[in-house]
């Protein structure tokens, strides 16, 4: 269920500080200056309701047993291409995927997942990663192919992220990272040569 606006506690005079909150890019500004959720692109993260100065979000069902929302807060993975403990600027070919396990807001555990030899975007990664119950991929930059690929295996893609990945994650649960709406141009344009120049890097 996304989330919706309470409009006898929302201003709506303002420009709305959700818009760059949200971390897929599913909130607008509607003519009458209320917020508008694309129910579409909402992954129910919560980002929103936590952030929203005026507490003005909810949801439009408040089930604790039943509720997507908090089932995903209970537990949730996260997946992160890395390299040397930091998000890997390139996805097809990071060294390692750290996955987290989310319970209640707080990372409990992490795991690593060995780089596929070649190129991630052209293996079964994807699989993989939906297998183990990855559901969110923080990235730093990969083509629409990849997006295409993870994102038909129900992986959520936010892309454009940069630093340490647990500092990266730990950011996003607070709210404080959007998918930049980037992708690696370069990659989907010249892809053969990264892997003529490189055949056995990960």
């Amino acid at each position: 269920m996304a989330a919706i606006v309470d409009k006898n506690i929302c201003p709506h005079d303002h420009l709305c500080p959700l818009i760059k909150i949200c971390p897929v890019g599913a909130i607008s500004q509607g003519t009458d200056g209320y917020p508008v959720i694309d129910e579409i692109l909402c992954i129910e993260c919560g980002a929103c309701i936590r952030k929203c100065p005026m507490k003005a979000m909810k949801f439009k069902e408040i089930n604790v047993v039943t509720s997507k929302y908090n089932q995903k807060m209970e537990q949730m993975k996260i997946a992160v291409p890395t390299r040397g403990g930091n998000v890997d600027a390139h996805f097809g070919h990071c060294e390692s995927y750290t996955i987290y396990t989310v319970e209640n807001n707080e990372i409990i555990t992490k795991e690593t997942l060995a780089s596929p030899q070649g190129c991630g975007c052209k293996s079964d990664i994807a699989n993989k990663l939906q297998v183990m119950g990855v559901t969110l991929m923080l990235a730093g930059n990969l083509g629409d192919g990849a997006k295409i690929k993870l994102n038909n295996s129900n992986i959520t893609v936010v892309r454009g992220c940069d630093g340490l990945a647990e500092d990266v994650v730990k950011a996003y649960l607070e709210g404080r990272i959007a998918d930049s709406g980037i992708s690696c141009k370069s990659h989907d344009e010249h892809h053969e040569c990264h892997h003529d120049n490189h055949p056995t890097e990960n």
